[in-house]
């Protein structure tokens, strides 16, 4: 049987939102001022870089993130993060 994941409390968001900070970056893509890490926001953008894939072969899953990628393919600040994360 299938369960969902239980819910974080709060308090440990927190911690670990204080404890990462350092690492977390606006994403100028998404509305609303969502922080994202560098590593997250470089993987991002790396995967936007990868030739689209059959649509006749994806899944509406699959399919919605290629196209969510999209903002990120020419995104200066995944750029960066791919080039410090490379180097």
């Amino acid at each position: 049987m299938f369960s969902l994941p239980q819910p974080q409390p709060v308090e440990e968001t927190i911690s670990w939102l204080e404890a990462h900070a350092p690492e977390m970056i606006p994403c100028p893509s998404q509305p609303g001022g969502l922080l994202i890490t560098r590593q997250a926001c470089a993987r991002r953008h790396a995967l936007a870089q990868e030739p689209p894939r059959r649509l006749a072969r994806e899944t509406l899953f699959t399919y919605t993130i290629n196209m969510n990628l999209r903002a990120c393919l020419h995104c200066p600040v995944g750029r960066r993060a791919l080039d410090r994360r490379v180097a």
